[in-house]
């Protein structure tokens, strides 16, 4: 039996893209395939009047896409610069809409200008700008794109999810930069946190550097007298997006954010930038930079003998910047950011902002710490290739996402850390909601969820340590009281009971289980799975929100009542792959030196297209389960040596990690055996972008 199909609807705005159309990320500086199509204004048509926005192109100056005459396109491939920036992604998504016979509204107009402001470093929003439509781009970009493997298909996803979005509130009259248009978009919603957590690490930053007040000389401040200006001086900030924070920075001296800004993202890799808004100029700066440059290097200054050397040891002035950017020698400097500062203090006059000209920083939320991590500095400038200079807006190699976990613990340490009485891992209290669904009806009645259920909770009291109160079930048997039968809105009731109870008690682990129906549901806005718990067959004329539980929505939604360190959600549902993205492509069995810090992990039973196979009680292969249940209580299985079957590294802990990769080695093959389908179960982890993050452990008692 299938767990679950669900109604479908239309649509108007493009949800994908043309199927006849591919997508290659090609860096800018290398050519494109012959005859593609390059959404690039740097790279496609000659702009007109300046104008070197892509969507500006398309729109304001009325280009047909690139070398055809008019839509349908038809089969083409389309080319994107690897970091594709909002301005390119926008465009595509209006070429997609145009593809499927729509037409432009003017009320989307104001996107056009919108990413060309932003191409040039303009923060324009209005809103805080963890809602910024900007905002929200770039970090999809970094948790899909700045990654050892990219993942093109999930950025797609993302991001023009993201298009629609925005096209659909302009659309009902919202206003762009005044208005926050990603609010209650599940879909979206992670990459809001992902930046609430980057905004606490550039306060710690912030903290770590060093704040001046700087003279811009009236010659370079557009318009204006001579300014003074607050420099913040930071070295391989932790923070994604330090330029975001640091322009609206209100502890800034004078309150209006930082409008200088000195960064170190890498060694060698120096940028100093100015806020376009504040119409100061800093490419005069490139002149001393370079004098001291080639005294590093050896050669005197403004010498010149040796042509290449010269060129190598020029910082790139800001043209094409106009004057906003300084940046080092492509081949990375000589200098220490110490000694940048020194040859940029006397032409700026600078004096170091002491306690007084800078309020203290508030301490960061939940004791997160700073870590490197190899994303650290990039996404704060969403600039071009620059010249000579190296490109500042995102690296040029894989991200070192390491640090993120931290450094693998050897199985001694963990066993020696599991004796622990006052501080170990047993000391978190386990909690969790297991809910089984099989009474729907008709064809659509399910066999294994309640077998599913009440197996998982024996196993986690009698062989994981969970109190027995602490472990709440909810199935629909027959003989089931009314008041207790698991319906959406009473599941969500239960969760919050168990919040009331678990209290801010942050040392504890949560585990959602939910073994029934799922659906996929194809909005008017967004496509969305939802679980489909008792009576979402029979309750029609309730709201779809009542009926059931979107699932992009279900972590969101515990975690603000469950406060718990560690939280795992299973689902084994169809179309589960919705709960989030596509999940990590490496996974290691070790716990790691950050093990108690915040893990947040979604396993599905497969992919979002994919259906969830329970046995067939007539003729069983899976002792009567699900598929998918079926492998996790056989790796969560305690051998009578005490380890479990899924602990590969017998460090006797399970992490969550190692349950997947049992269950993703068995499943597919199974389910392919007995019913001649795929199904892939998933791994999403949803704090892997945070400096420290935990993973979710299974420790036998």
């Amino acid at each position: 039996m299938r767990k679950g199909d669900a109604d479908r609807q239309g649509t108007r705005l493009p949800e994908s893209l043309p199927p006849h159309w591919r997508i290659e990320l090609v860096p800018t500086d290398e050519p494109a395939p012959d005859g593609a199509l390059v959404i690039d204004a740097a790279r496609g048509p000659a702009s007109a009047d300046g104008v070197d926005a892509a969507a500006l192109l398309y729109g304001e100056r009325g280009l047909a896409p690139w070398g055809r005459s008019s839509f349908p396109i038809g089969e083409a491939t389309i080319v994107l610069d690897r970091y594709p920036t909002l301005d390119e992604v926008w465009t595509l998504w209006v070429w997609a809409h145009a593809e499927g016979g729509g037409q432009a509204d003017a009320r989307w107009d104001p996107v056009g200008r919108y990413v060309a402001d932003v191409r040039l470093g303009y923060l324009t929003d209005r809103v805080p700008p963890a809602s910024s439509v900007q905002a929200i781009h770039q970090s999809i970009v970094l948790q899909t794109l700045v990654r050892e493997r990219p993942d093109i298909e999930a950025f797609l996803e993302s991001a023009l999810g993201l298009c629609r979005t925005v096209a659909g509130r302009l659309t009902d009259g919202a206003s762009l930069l005044d208005d926050d248009l990603v609010a209650g978009e599940p879909a979206l919603e992670r990459f809001r946190q992902n930046l609430l957590a980057d905004e606490r690490l550039y306060r710690e930053d912030r903290a770590r550097g060093r704040v001046f007040e700087a003279r811009v000389p009236a010659s370079h401040h557009a318009g204006a007298p001579t300014r003074e200006l607050a420099l913040l001086v930071l070295h391989q900030p932790a923070a994604a997006q330090f330029k975001l924070w640091a322009r609206r920075d209100a502890e800034a001296p004078g309150g209006d954010g930082f409008p200088l800004l000195l960064v170190e993202l890498d060694p060698g890799n120096v940028v100093l930038s100015a806020d376009p808004t504040s119409q100061a100029r800093v490419g005069f700066l490139a002149a001393p930079l370079t004098d001291a440059e080639r005294r590093a290097r050896g050669s005197a200054p403004g010498s010149g003998s040796d042509a290449g050397a010269d060129h190598e040891s020029a910082w790139y002035d800001g043209e094409r910047h106009e004057g906003t950017l300084v940046a080092a020698p492509h081949g990375g400097t000589k200098l220490s950011l110490d000694d940048v500062v020194a040859a940029i203090g006397p032409p700026l006059s600078l004096r170091r902002a002491g306690p007084a000209r800078l309020r203290a920083a508030p301490a960061v939320a939940g004791g997160i710490a700073v870590a490197a991590i190899g994303i650290a500095a990039v996404a704060g400038w969403a600039f071009r290739s620059v010249g000579p200079a190296s490109d500042p807006g995102l690296p040029t190699g894989p991200a070192d996402v390491r640090g993120s976990k931290g450094d693998p613990l050897a199985k001694e340490r963990v066993i020696t850390l599991l004796g622990d009485e006052d501080e170990g891992p047993r000391t978190f209290e386990r909690y969790a909601l297991l809910v089984g669904v099989a009474d729907y009806p008709g064809d659509r009645a399910l066999h294994s969820p309640w077998q599913d259920a009440r197996r998982l909770r024996d196993l986690l009291v009698d062989d994981y340590g969970y109190r027995t109160e602490n472990v709440e079930v909810f199935l629909d048997e027959p003989a089931t009281a009314e008041s207790d039968l698991p319906t959406a809105e009473r599941i969500k009731k239960a969760v919050e009971d168990l919040g009331d109870r678990i209290g801010d008690v942050r040392r504890s682990s949560f585990l959602f289980y939910y073994s029934g129906h799922g659906g996929y549901v194809k909005g008017a806005r967004r496509d969305f799975g939802t679980l489909q718990p008792h009576a979402f067959d029979t309750s029609e004329s309730q709201p779809l929100s009542h009926r059931g539980w979107d699932m992009q929505r279900i972590l969101v939604d515990i975690t603000k009542s469950i406060e718990s360190n560690h939280l795992l959600l299973l689902l084994d549902c169809c179309y589960g792959g919705w709960a989030g993205a596509k999940g990590p492509g490496e996974l290691s069995p070790e716990v790691t030196e950050y093990w108690d810090e915040t893990a947040r992990a979604i396993m599905t039973a497969g992919t979002r297209g994919q259906q969830a196979w329970e046995d067939d009680p007539h003729q069983p292969v899976w002792d009567g389960h699900s598929a998918f249940t079926r492998f996790v209580i056989e790796g969560l299985t305690v051998e009578p040596g005490g380890l479990a079957i899924a602990d590969e590294n017998e460090d006797r802990v399970v992490t969550d990690e190692e349950l997947h990769a049992f269950v993703r080695a068995r499943v597919p093959g199974a389910v392919l055996d007995a019913k001649s389908a795929r199904q892939e179960p998933q791994l999403v982890r949803v704090e892997n972008e945070l400096p420290r993050s935990g993973k979710f452990l299974f420790i036998p008692d």
